[in-house]
């Protein structure tokens, strides 16, 4: 069956793993406030994923009397048993940077403006992983402590290379001769 999943497949079954029953609408703000420091999932996926994944039949649909339209989803135990072989895989191949604000500077956009929005996008977010951090890190176990430092150790990185910028000029990361 691993063939015909893909990693957002993976990434709701994980969700539903840990934190039990709940609505695709939970799942996504799930995925949007603790697995968004590491990797993005765009929230149409959730959705599709969802009714994929129960067709697939490793998710069970709940049909509860919600007031919003909300069906309940719990993983089902063909469900866990494929999380559990994929979390056993070995993981390989390179590790994959999308940053349009990257991007853009490379093909020339304004580096100062660029820059000072970055700066700003990611103390903010580095500011909220704190606040996150005093506020639901004692109850995370290893792993999950371990992603948000990533997260963490991330956004300060991005603010110190932008901020590269904002100090020294466009010209601060050129290549020099040796």
């Amino acid at each position: 069956m691993a063939a015909e999943l893909t990693t957002a497949s993976y990434l709701v079954l994980g969700i539903l793993d840990m934190a039990g029953p709940a609505s695709a609408y939970d799942v996504k703000q799930f995925s949007t406030t603790f697995v968004a420091p590491f990797w993005s999932l765009p929230h149409t996926q959730v959705y599709l994923q969802c009714k994929r994944l129960v067709e697939l039949g490793l998710l069970e649909q709940q049909d509860d009397d919600d007031p919003r339209g909300r069906k309940e989803l719990a993983i089902t135990d063909a469900g866990r048993a494929e999380l559990d072989q994929w979390r056993s895989e070995p993981t390989t191949g390179p590790v994959t940077a999308r940053d349009l604000s990257v991007l853009k500077n490379f093909f020339g956009g304004p580096s100062e403006q660029i820059a000072t929005e970055q700066v700003a996008q990611h103390r903010a977010k580095l500011e909220a992983y704190r606040e996150w951090r005093g506020e639901h890190g004692p109850n995370f176990d290893d792993g999950q402590s371990a992603a948000l430092e990533l997260g963490l150790r991330y956004e300060e990185l991005m603010v110190d290379y932008w901020q590269g910028f904002l100090d020294h000029g466009p010209s601060v990361y050129r290549i020099r001769e040796s």
